[in-house]
């Protein structure tokens, strides 16, 4: 297991999801994971810079075809507005696969324990 996929296992852990493998993801576990990130984002940001609709990504059941396509519609949408600049498609969460599960899980996560560590600095200061 390379040393990247280590850490993204660990960062997982912290959020509350168990993985052995980066290649074990299946679409409903991307989107659960995705969502989780989004959640945890949204507690991140200020009201008037809020875009995450938490509510909604709650409700979905990403088990069923219909709560993944609602799903992937909200997560590209919320990925743009990120400024997330690898090529997006409903595939990165419907057929996961190893390097673009990376590059996603890498993008939340920079963004994620960023803003928290950044928190935790002033909050020493």
């Amino acid at each position: 297991m390379e040393e990247a996929d280590t850490l993204l296992l660990v960062q997982l852990k912290s959020l509350g999801i168990q993985m052995a493998s980066i290649e074990d993801f299946e679409a409903d576990t991307m989107c659960k994971v995705s969502s989780l990130c989004f959640e945890r984002m949204s507690g991140m940001l200020s009201e008037e810079d809020q875009f995450i609709d938490v509510k909604s990504l709650k409700g979905l059941d990403y088990k069923t075809p219909t709560g993944r396509f609602k799903g992937c519609q909200k997560f590209t949408e919320y990925l743009k507005h990120l400024g997330y600049f690898y090529d997006l498609s409903f595939n990165v969460f419907l057929f996961p696969n190893k390097k673009e599960t990376r590059k996603l899980l890498g993008f939340l996560f920079e963004i994620i324990f960023r803003e928290e560590n950044s928190q935790d600095d002033k909050k020493k200061r």
